[in-house]
């Protein structure tokens, strides 16, 4: 059962987010990260397609790209952080959104080239986004 101190105490953490900056940070950081495995998930498949003809060279590869429902999901995830005090306000989320997705495109084709599993995408991509975010994140 909550107690009224409780009570009190959450009151303060949903009022100011930003004053538990690690906690909070790790928050949007978490969704950005399984966002971005729920497509990799999702598009497994294609990368298995897409390692050996990478691996053949740029030109036998067809064109990766970072589709438009991605980018509006890591959009929305972000935007959020920035409601909750977890984003710096004016932070260049779609600068943001350019450099992770060029990342994540790049990842494919050195994945594809190197012959590694394609299970090591999401670990690189959880190292990369952490520390893309760092530079994101309020400070508090």
């Amino acid at each position: 059962m909550a107690t009224p101190q409780h009570m009190r105490a959450a009151r303060s953490r949903d009022a100011e987010p930003a004053a538990h900056a690690p906690e909070a940070r790790m928050a949007t950081l978490a969704r950005v990260q399984a966002i971005l495995a729920a497509h990799h998930g999702l598009h497994d498949w294609r990368a298995r397609q897409l390692f050996p003809r990478m691996a053949e060279g740029p030109e036998a590869a067809p064109v990766v790209t970072a589709d438009a429902q991605l980018r509006e999901a890591l959009a929305a995830a972000l935007r959020l952080g920035v409601d909750r005090g977890e984003v710096r306000p004016g932070a260049d989320i779609e600068g943001f959104l350019d450099t992770l997705l060029a990342i994540y495109v790049w990842n494919y084709r050195e994945l594809g080239q190197a012959g590694a599993a394609a299970g090591k995408l999401d670990a690189l991509m959880e190292q990369q986004t952490r520390l893309m975010f760092d530079g994101l994140a309020a400070r508090g």
